[in-house]
């Protein structure tokens, strides 16, 4: 099925990391136009580095939601949201200071978007997608904060597909399992035999997959997709123990 888009630039929160990457080398490659977002200099220099010789064929911008961001000179049409927070904890031994970094960072996220969403409504268009995590499904113990910083994400991004949804702007939210990526890895590593036992399908999710998924969700064919939450873990969630 050949895949079609109706505008070009696409915002990628979280540009420098390896799903990230992949996804703009694959936006380039289908002739649509990334913005990676880095949080530091050394971020940026790792994304011109690894695209150099297709300088002309992207853009960057700093963006560090701890924080106030303010809105952006480039215009976005399609925003896909890769931030991932690493903090993973016992509710009564989180670091006070970590917890209000962590929910602050979404705070300031929800006014960047609230400014963006402004954006695309006088263009009449935006999608949105975020990658959340098959864990708001199956929450283990010390996910706490994380699963909750990422179903406060997931009720804003659904919450701008239905006010929205009339004047173009549509959401979707891709809650995925295990994969060999980033954090993922380091975890996978330690409970990889557990962890396919669990697994209907005995592996990992690929990167690969992961990206072409982000781009059906990102095509005209996907727009009726809207103010929901998709899981793709292999069944891993839906497996009972």
């Amino acid at each position: 099925m050949k895949l079609n888009y109706r505008k070009q630039n696409v915002l990628i929160l979280g540009g420098s990391s390896e799903l990230g990457m992949a996804l703009a080398q694959k936006l380039i490659n289908i002739g649509l136009f990334p913005i990676l977002s880095y949080r530091n200099g050394s971020k940026r220099e790792f994304i011109l580095d690894s695209l150099k010789d297709k300088t002309e064929l992207f853009e960057t911008v700093q963006i560090d939601f701890l924080r106030k961001v303010n809105p952006i000179n480039i215009n976005v049409d399609y925003v896909v949201d890769l931030i991932q927070s690493e903090f993973e904890e016992f509710i009564l031994m989180g670091n006070n200071e970590r917890i209000g970094n962590l929910f602050q960072e979404v705070a300031h996220k929800t006014l960047f978007l609230k400014n963006l969403a402004k954006t695309m409504l006088k263009q009449k268009f935006g999608r949105m997608v975020f990658i959340s995590s098959a864990a708001v499904n199956r929450m283990g113990k010390g996910q706490g904060f994380y699963v909750a910083a990422k179903e406060a994400q997931e009720s804003l991004y659904r919450c701008l597909g239905l006010e929205l949804g009339s004047k173009g702007i549509s959401t979707v939210s891709l809650r995925l399992g295990h994969i060999e990526v980033g954090r993922g890895r380091n975890f996978i590593v330690k409970h990889r035999k557990s962890l396919l036992s669990h697994n209907p399908l005995k592996r990992f999710l690929r990167i690969e997959e992961v990206v072409e998924t982000i781009l059906f969700f990102l095509s005209d064919s996907s727009l009726s997709f809207n103010s929901t939450e998709i899981t793709m873990d292999s069944g891993f969630s839906a497996l009972k123990l």
